[in-house]
Formats: structure tokens, C-alpha cells, sequence
């Protein structure tokens, strides 16, 4: 359980707090003696004369074979056999292969976006976002709802060439309308805004500014005229 190891004097030893579950306690490593270094070690001393239990020597000069000749004891260096390798080496798949890989899928290529070209008389249309808004999280913060700005007195922005082009001044109002409605909205001078581009922020008009987007077109063009 996440508690073992919970005790009075692990509370007393550090009042700030504990971080569960507790480390575990480590047992001393205990050391292991290998049953083959025993045995290397005893057939070592055992071999140390050269001659083995039968008396027979050993010796590669005296037997004129090498112990370790593959040739000889029908075994590679590391005692393994050779038909056991091949075999091992033959049933092994290579990752890089394609026996591993999937097969790759084709893909259709993706649908080029035709974006007309702007109509001489007309803006595109942007609509953004912002952080503060008449969102209901937002309104009933005290501190937030001073911050966002009455849908009323949503400006729609232009750049100052465009807007001086239509003769209008900064504060006035313009007319917003496309092929899904029109709204009315006071214009601001706005230069990060590019020429022909008409942008507001998505509650201006209370929301309506929204419902001018065409969703079946890749962009939404609009007129924007004098209100006399």
C-alpha cells in the first residue's frame, strides 16, 4: 500500500510534509559467489600443471592441436556451433526490411484552395477574436467585464489609405454588408490592418457580424459604404 512505511517518528522527522508513497527501504546487497568462477577457479588450480586427470597433456605444443581451432573441435571462439549460427542468423528479420514495415498507402493529393480574386469594390472580410469578451464567464467577473468593450461600440478597422479612399472619418459609421446581411458599425483607422481588408471582432453587432461569413466560400467579400 502507498502508506507502508508511515510512522510517527517518519512525521516527526519532517514536519513540512511527506511525498508518498515512501521509498522503500534497500536491503544490503548480499555477495554473490558464482558457481562457474568456482568452478573456473577450481579447474584452474587443477590444470595448473599441464596435465589433466587422466595425465594426459594438454599442451598445444605437445599435441600439436590448437584447443581453440575451429577446424579441430568443429566449433567458432565462442563454442557455438556453426550450423546452430546460420540457422540463428537465417531466422532473423531485419527491421530495416519490408517483412517489418507496413506497405506504404498512397494518399490523394490534397484539393487546391481557389481563392477568387477581389472584387475591385469590395473588402474581404476578417473576423477576429479577443480575450475579453460579453462571454457570460467573462461578465460575471467583476474584474474582467470592465475590460471588454460593449458590442455596440465594436469598431470595424481599416487601413488609413482605405479609409481616407472612402472619405470617411475615424469615429464615423459604415455599413458592413454581403450576400448574408448587412451591420452597422463605427470605423477606426487601423494601420496593421492590410489595404482591401475590412476587419471587427466576432461579438461586434452583438454577434451579427458572424452571420455575414459564407461558410461555402473559402473567403467572404463585402462592401463597406457610408452611413448618411
Amino acid at each position: 500500500p502507498t502508506h507502508a512505511g508511515l510512522t510517527e517518528q517518519v512525521l516527526d522527522d519532517d514536519p513540512d510534509g511527506i511525498v508518498f508513497p515512501l521509498p522503500r527501504p534497500q536491503a544490503p546487497a548480499a555477495e554473490e559467489t558464482s558457481t562457474e568462477e568456482t568452478s573456473n577457479e577450481a579447474a584452474g588450480g587443477e590444470a595448473a600443471d599441464g596435465d589433466t586427470a587422466d595425465g594426459e597433456a594438454t599442451d598445444p605444443a605437445v599435441t600439436g592441436t590448437d584447443a581453440t581451432d575451429p577446424a579441430v573441435t568443429g566449433t567458432d571462439a565462442t563454442g557455438t556451433d556453426e550450423a546452430d549460427t546460420d540457422a540463428a542468423n537465417a531466422d532473423a528479420v531485419d527491421p530495416g526490411s519490408s517483412e517489418s514495415t507496413a506497405p506504404a498507402v498512397a494518399l490523394p493529393p490534397a484539393p487546391t484552395l481557389q481563392v477568387p480574386a477581389p472584387d475591385a469594390y469590395a473588402f474581404r472580410m476578417v473576423v477576429t477574436r479577443k480575450m475579453y469578451d460579453q462571454g457570460t464567464l467573462v461578465q460575471q467577473a467583476a474584474h474582467l467585464a470592465p475590460l471588454s468593450t460593449p458590442p455596440a461600440d465594436v469598431p470595424a478597422r481599416l487601413n488609413p489609405a482605405d479609409l481616407a479612399q472612402l472619405g470617411v472619418t475615424e469615429g464615423a459609421s459604415v455599413r458592413v454588408s454581403g450576400a448574408r446581411g448587412q451591420i452597422t458599425l463605427p470605423v477606426v483607422a487601423d494601420a496593421g490592418v492590410p489595404r482591401g481588408i475590412v476587419a471587427f471582432a466576432r461579438d461586434a453587432a452583438a454577434g451579427a457580424g458572424v452571420g455575414l461569413i459564407d461558410p461555402a466560400q473559402a473567403v467572404t467579400d463585402v462592401r463597406v459604404e457610408t452611413v448618411s
